[in-house]
């Protein structure tokens, strides 16, 4: 019980230092889908807003509501690494090994502190990946329940769950031994299960085009894909440092020497057939059941591997032609840490692979004590370094100054500007706004050449007068706004005040500027569109369309269309259009 207790006394310690910090925009737009509930929304499924509903009503709309709900996901995540390790009777130390590899795990130690959609995603992946072991070990039909609960709960959070189903199909076509669960009503059942929880966001897509499929396979949160180039390295520099540099090359001496290696599995394989002939029928049936305990061990050890590498495998291939953000592997990590834990070698003697495994997992613990410290604290560590430069290292350092800027803008509004409403451009800025100002307020966003859940909420109003914002987070140069020469055709009459700088504490943290827009007319979309109409001329001039002669009206609307949806970042585009 110890273990327990520490996940709860951490937890709390972490909590006290976690209301402390000021939230970041991610963290903001996910509450704000809290408070517009809905069956899915456009970037993912409806869990994490669900999840974060179910402490605000109890809790109100605070900071410590957001952070308590994002560590107590991440402590009944750690239950459930506990409860595996538990279920696979390992050693002592291969025993402790996992459960502080868990806690102290970069990725996991630092990102406990946000609530994202990767919070209830990560819990209910370790949920399921507790009863799939039991299930393994048990064959407990109970249990399937909860596998299949578990999947849909998670895909409620984020599409990427599906990944841990794909980990389920891929371990049963290779097990041969475990088919008969085909033949069990309770599986079919626990499948319906699923399907039934997963449904609403189904409904939802039926009902929206298919925009939330669509962004998903789209990457669009992440930017899109085919970009020129690749995130190739980015992406491996990133799983390094999510994994820690340490873990991760122990990692790879555990594939390289362990579990690549077939040829001794085979022999004791044989070895055992072998000395199971030469027993008496007694011991023959102490052998069968010593060779069932290595048959289902062997089966927990192959899931743990499928679903170890299915994830970073899938985006390590992504990566090749788009965006790959590091932490869509994390939910990989579990695994990956059972079997860091599993594989470590405690009986001597121990050959030179084992002693190079043994001294990265023990050095892996000193490395990331140091970096979750300087996560932690790192004012303290860089003025013990007499290097206050390394200050601006700090990661929470960038979302400073949040609060000061909405509440400077919402001071302005009201002196100048008091019948017009606040409105931004990205959906960052509105969220943040609406979580700053004194009654939050929403606050809305134009969502001008984006496309996000703001999208599908209160639309701008014609007659209306409208207060921009934009929110520059890079201090070092001018903003550059894309967007103001829409603006002056959107609104019968626009103002623009100059770019202003946020001071806290003697120092610079962002930058920003607004304009005022007086009777707004129409959407930047509309007249984006009717340019182009206008424009189509010079297009076919710079040979954009194919050599043909002057197109037709259908060729003009189809053109027209691909162009919209290019703009409004709907599905893929016709290119034949062009």
């Amino acid at each position: 019980m110890l273990p327990v207790f520490l996940i709860i006394l951490f937890s709390i310690l972490r909590l006290f230092y976690a209301v402390q910090l000021d939230i970041i925009p991610d963290e903001a737009y996910y509450w704000e889908w809290s408070r517009n509930m809905d069956l899915s929304f456009y970037d993912q499924g409806p869990g994490v807003a669900l999840y974060i509903r179910i402490f605000t009503l109890i809790l109100g709309n605070t900071t410590f509501a957001l952070k308590l709900a994002a560590l107590f996901a991440s402590a009944i995540a750690l239950l459930f690494i506990y409860m595996i390790n538990l279920e696979l009777s390992l050693p002592k130390l291969q025993f402790m090994l996992i459960f502080w590899m868990a806690f102290l795990l970069p990725s996991f130690f630092s990102g406990s502190l946000l609530i994202m959609h990767d919070s209830p995603l990560l819990l209910f992946w370790t949920m399921a990946l507790y009863f799939t072991i039991r299930y393994i070990h048990r064959q407990e039909n109970w249990t399937l329940y909860l596998v299949f609960l578990s999947l849909g709960l998670g895909a409620l959070s984020k599409h990427s769950m599906v990944f841990f189903a794909i980990s389920l199909i891929l371990w049963l076509v290779i097990t041969p031994n475990e088919y008969k669960i085909l033949k069990n009503k309770h599986f079919y059942a626990g499948l319906i299960l699923a399907f039934l929880i997963i449904s609403p966001v189904l409904y939802w897509n039926i009902h929206h085009d298919w925009d939330n499929i669509d962004a998903i396979i789209h990457l669009r949160s992440a930017g899109g894909q085919n970009f020129e180039g690749a995130s190739t390295d980015k992406y491996i520099i990133g799983q390094i440092i999510g994994l820690s540099p340490l873990w991760a090359f122990a990692l790879l001496i555990l594939f390289l020497w362990k579990l690549l290696d077939i040829s001794t599995t085979l022999n004791i394989r044989k070895q055992t057939m072998l000395n199971a002939r030469r027993q008496t029928t007694l011991n023959v049936r102490k052998q069968t059941t010593i060779h069932s305990q290595s048959i289902t061990e062997r089966n927990s050890i192959r899931f743990l591997v499928i679903n170890a590498l299915i994830l970073p495998i899938f985006f390590f291939y992504m990566s090749f032609s788009s965006i790959i953000q590091p932490n869509w592997t994390f939910p990989s990590y579990p695994a990956i840490i059972l079997l860091l834990g599993i594989y470590f070698p405690i009986t001597k003697p121990f050959s030179w692979s084992e002693k190079i495994y043994r001294l990265l997992v023990f050095a892996g613990f000193i490395l990331v004590l140091v970096v979750n410290t300087f996560v932690f604290f790192p004012k303290y560590i860089t003025s013990f370094l007499e290097q206050s430069s390394i200050d601006s290292i700090n990661p929470m350092e960038r979302y400073t100054g949040y609060r000061e800027t909405i509440m400077e803008i919402e001071e302005f509004r009201k002196k100048n500007h008091p019948n017009a409403k606040l409105i931004a451009n990205k959906y960052q800025d509105a969220a943040m706004a609406s979580w700053y100002l004194p009654q939050k307020s929403f606050v809305g966003s134009m969502n001008i050449l984006q496309k996000n859940q703001y999208s599908y909420w209160e639309p701008m109003k014609q007659g209306n007068d409208y207060l921009v914002f934009f929110i520059q987070e890079n201090i070092c140069e001018k903003s550059f706004v894309f967007f103001q020469p829409l603006l002056d055709l959107m609104f019968e009459q626009m103002v623009e005040y100059p770019e202003k700088e946020v001071v806290v504490n003697g120092k610079v943290v962002k930058r920003y500027q607004m304009w005022y827009g007086k009777n707004y007319q129409t959407n930047w979309a509309e007249i984006f569109f009717e340019i182009f109409n206008n424009q189509l001329l010079f297009i076919h001039s710079q040979g954009l369309y194919q050599e043909t002669k002057m197109p037709n009206q259908r060729s003009h609307d189809l053109l027209v269309k691909a162009v919209k949806d290019f703009i409004l970042r709907k599905g893929k585009v016709n290119c034949s259009a062009f």
